[in-house]
């Protein structure tokens, strides 16, 4: 044996050694995790993955294409012919999948985007990432959908004013269908293109038929974000029946950039030649990505049937209390990606803000979907205020209750504040006290996971000691006390955890930057998800 292949040898054996103490960390840990009394916490959703989306992602990292490789293909025909559209184009998000719809549609400045109020921003900023106008049409008060009534009226208003929409941006929120029918019949009258904002709704169904056919629209984008009803890790997925968009879709996600001979304007030098025509982007997916995508895609329509089992149960439990469940139109199946209820102030005694603590006091995850666009600072910045929105008002009796399809399930991602205090203050001695180390680790209670994992993997790993985990917990304290904090901040923050190295690289850099003030104790996770968006 060679002394390289020697070297590369003990570096095998050694990480398979770091790798077995974590295991065995983790043991002991899970092992304290089901003998304490206290409470599991319950997202408010999480990523399914199983032994063959493993399987099917470490294959790709055995192949020859981690990227541009044939999963990318293999992944938009089965999204295809899932939805029964003619053509998928996979990108690396939904946000990258609204953004080349619009380009594809040919918005541009001077021209004008609708789309509901009550949703992720990603909806309207897509408008303004091509220098377009956006605006907002009310939404029903049953469905939260776009409003059908709404919409004529505005469209009416608009045609007298010479000011209607170029695209409209119906919002299937939750995962129920907008009634597309009816878009599509005004889309005719007035003239304007159609892009199905279905990132909630993959799975679902509307008349019978699978969302995304495009069938009423131009364009279907679909969300394959951790939190979705299945994931790539991200990535999102635009589908069209129109050959002509397909392939703008796939020149705006790869820069621009064209090898077809028939659109290059001049002949081919050879295979080797390509032509950039346009000012494209890299939103190209990876075949990492494809690979858990097409192995999550083979269990959806069993995803789908568990959330709706549970949404059963959630409705029955609600029957005799005040509290407004989901309404399902009788058009629709729903994905149920979101279990929304509203709540009756008056029977209850409650307010938002009280329900939403006390379940979390009790390790319910619950959110809040979703502040209105219009509020957000930078849409007031520039101008927007639609106070006779109907949510404007009651927004405040909006709020999301845990679906995910293995909410039942025993799970070691569910730990309390005290176990991890306690493991932590067992590994890091008594240098710390058990109220300091409360102040400083105000984390989200699903992420604890990741950061014990972390500071374990650095603990005992060839190059570090506990006096290395000490200094990044003490230069935090430092940080907050130069900011002349106190422990009581408003926001959790995340802590990346440790991927395939033996350093805390990604944490201490970032938590020497660290600018702390009362409102504001954010890092933000690159390489791990816990399927939690706040």
């Amino acid at each position: 044996m060679s002394l390289s292949n020697a070297k590369l040898k003990n570096e095998e054996i050694y990480i398979k050694s770091i790798d077995k103490q974590i295991k065995d960390l983790k043991i002991q840990f899970d092992n304290s995790v089901v003998n304490s009394n206290v409470k599991k916490v319950i997202p408010y959703g999480r990523q399914n993955i199983s032994d063959e989306d493993i399987k099917s992602v470490v294959d790709v990292l055995k192949s020859d294409y981690l990227t541009q490789g044939p999963e990318i293909l293999n992944f938009e025909k089965a999204i295809a012919n899932y939805t029964n559209s003619k053509f998928g184009v996979a990108v690396n998000s939904a946000t990258s999948a609204l953004h080349i719809s619009c380009m594809a549609l040919g918005l541009s400045k001077d021209d004008i985007l609708w789309t509901s109020p009550i949703t992720f921003v990603a909806s309207a900023n897509c408008a303004l990432y091509c220098g377009a106008k956006v605006d907002f049409v009310d939404i029903d008060s049953k469905t939260y959908n776009m409003s059908i009534k709404a919409l004529s009226e505005k469209l009416e208003i608009a045609k007298k004013e010479n000011k209607l929409p170029k695209i409209v941006i119906p919002v299937h929120l939750s995962g129920q269908s907008c009634e597309m029918h009816e878009i599509h019949e005004l889309s005719k009258q007035y003239g304007f293109k159609i892009i199905e904002d279905a990132s909630h709704t993959i799975g679902g169904k509307y008349k019978n038929e699978p969302v995304g056919n495009c069938k009423y629209s131009d364009i279907t984008v679909f969300s394959f974000h951790p939190v979705k009803i299945i994931t790539s890790g991200e990535g999102g997925m635009c589908t069209t029946n129109s050959p002509e968009l397909a392939n703008l879709l796939c020149r705006f996600r790869s820069h621009g950039i064209t090898r077809h001979e028939n659109e290059m304007t001049k002949k081919s030098d050879g295979p080797w030649y390509y032509q950039q025509l346009d000012l494209g982007y890299n939103y190209r997916m990876t075949d990492v990505q494809a690979a858990l995508g097409l192995s999550q895609l083979k269990r959806l329509d069993d995803f789908i049937i568990k959330r709706h089992q549970i949404v059963k149960k959630y409705n029955l439990a609600f029957e005799a209390k005040p509290i407004i469940t989901p309404f399902q139109d009788s058009n629709n199946y729903s994905s149920f990606h979101l279990y929304i209820i509203r709540i009756k102030n008056a029977g209850m005694g409650l307010t938002r803000l009280d329900l939403f603590k006390k379940l979390r006091e009790a390790g319910i995850l619950v959110n809040i979907h979703y502040i209105p666009i219009y509020k957000q600072p930078f849409y007031q910045k520039i101008g927007y205020d639609c106070t006779e929105n109907i949510l404007f008002i009651k927004e405040d009796k909006i709020e999301t209750n845990p679906n995910f399809t293995n909410i039942t399930t025993k799970s070691t991602n569910n730990f309390s504040k005290q176990r991890a205090i306690r493991f932590m203050k067992k590994s890091f001695g008594k240098k710390y006290s058990q109220n300091k180390i409360k102040a400083i680790l105000r984390f989200t209670d699903r992420t604890f996971q990741f950061l014990i994992k972390s500071f374990m993997y650095k603990i005992y790993s060839k190059n570090g000691n506990k006096d290395i985990t000490y200094k990044i917990l003490k230069s935090i304290d430092q940080k907050i006390k130069s900011d002349k904090t106190n422990s009581s901040f408003d926001s959790m923050f995340f802590i990346t955890g440790v991927r395939d190295d033996l350093y805390l690289r990604p944490v201490i850099p970032v938590i020497e930057q660290l600018k702390l003030n009362k409102k504001s104790f954010n890092v933000v996770t690159s390489d791990i998800s816990t399927g939690l968006v706040l």
